[in-house]
Order: C-alpha cells, then sequence, then structure tokens
C-alpha cells in the first residue's frame, strides 16, 4: 500500500476566503452529527486559532473525533457560551500548541502569550481605529475568545471595559461567576481527561 501527502490551499473561495480547514471541518461535522452549535464553536476558534497557528487537515481529524467523545452534558446547546468556549479552545490547543495547553488549564497563560496565541492585536479586537474610523479587520470571534480567556486568567476581576458585563454572563445567569480561574481545570476534570489525543 502506498501513501501520498495532499496539500490543500490554505483558504476556499475568492469572497469570504473561507480557511480550508473550516470547509474541511464542517464537512465533517455533518458527516459525524456533531449538534450544530457545537460546530459552529469549533469553526468560529478554528478561524481565530488558524491565524496566528498551523492547523492541519490531521488536527482537524483529531479535533473532531475528540469532540464526539465528549460527554452528552458537554454537547448540550444549554450550557453556556464561555463554558463551549472553554472546552473546544482545549481540545485544539492541546493538539496545536501542547506548551500552552497546562497554562490554559491552570489559568496562569500570561497576558502576551495570550495575545499572541489568538492573534488579538488591536488591529483585529479594536473596532475602531485611533482615528475613529470603523476598522475593517475588527473580528468579533477573536474579541469573543481572547475577552473569555482574559476574565478567566483575570479569575473574573473586571476592569471598566463596557464589554466585560456581557463577557461574565457568559459564564452563569447572573454575571457573577465564581472561581473563575478554576473553570478550565473543572472542564478538563469533568469531560476531557477520560481521552487522551495523539
Amino acid at each position: 500500500m502506498s501513501s501520498f501527502t495532499l496539500n490543500l490551499p490554505d483558504h476556499i473561495g475568492d469572497q469570504a476566503r473561507t480557511p480550508s480547514v473550516v470547509r474541511y471541518v464542517s464537512h465533517l461535522g455533518v458527516e459525524m452529527a456533531t449538534p450544530k452549535h457545537l460546530l459552529s464553536e469549533i469553526n468560529a476558534q478554528l478561524e481565530v486559532l488558524g491565524r496566528p497557528n498551523h492547523i492541519s487537515i490531521r488536527d482537524a481529524e483529531k479535533i473532531m473525533s475528540a469532540v464526539s467523545l465528549l460527554p452528552d452534558e458537554a454537547q448540550d446547546e444549554r450550557i453556556y457560551s464561555a463554558w463551549r468556549v472553554v472546552v473546544i479552545t482545549l481540545i485544539i490547543t492541546r493538539l496545536i500548541r501542547p506548551d500552552l495547553f497546562p497554562k490554559l488549564l491552570k489559568a496562569t497563560v500570561s497576558e502576551e502569550e495570550l495575545i499572541a496565541y489568538m492573534d488579538a492585536t488591536d488591529e483585529n479586537i479594536s473596532q475602531t481605529l485611533p482615528d475613529g474610523q470603523r476598522n475593517e479587520n475588527f473580528d468579533s470571534k477573536t474579541l469573543n475568545s481572547y475577552l473569555i480567556w482574559k476574565f478567566i486568567r483575570q479569575d473574573g476581576v473586571m476592569d471598566q471595559r463596557e464589554e466585560w458585563p456581557p463577557v461574565a454572563r457568559c459564564f452563569d445567569s447572573f454575571g457573577v461567576p465564581h472561581n473563575v480561574k478554576g473553570i478550565p481545570a473543572s472542564i478538563y476534570d469533568d469531560w476531557l481527561s477520560v481521552f487522551k489525543l495523539t
């Protein structure tokens, strides 16, 4: 039996410039009957994390295999959106950045590491330019993931940014989650520690 290597283009299409790996995962998600809300989060994070990091087709297959092994509770549409972001970030990170995984798990990732990992530069997360004009490069998916993880690493301590109250409500109904730094470890213990990715 012979093997061959197939290189896909980074993006498909001229208009939306959808990353190839996202198209592939969308196809896998349909084939694997992945719940739509979960597939949407996977695709959003692949777009965010795929810009500054390489995510291969093989990585995508492993990510989807890991997602399919999540317990029903983790796949439930009713879980808080921040918890869904965290579980998907952890699954992806364990594969593409194993060096960063323990730091996310323990919420010890530095601000600089988080910005670099998610490409959460002002160019991508600021809605306006310094001159007040609309920022054409603003990416709401990057801002969402970045703020959720920033909220975790700061243990739920809020600054004066107006985005914080909505972010806090992504963790619980009242917007006052407890032991925020412990959420990644709790998610790992409850939903991810039962399987290993190779």
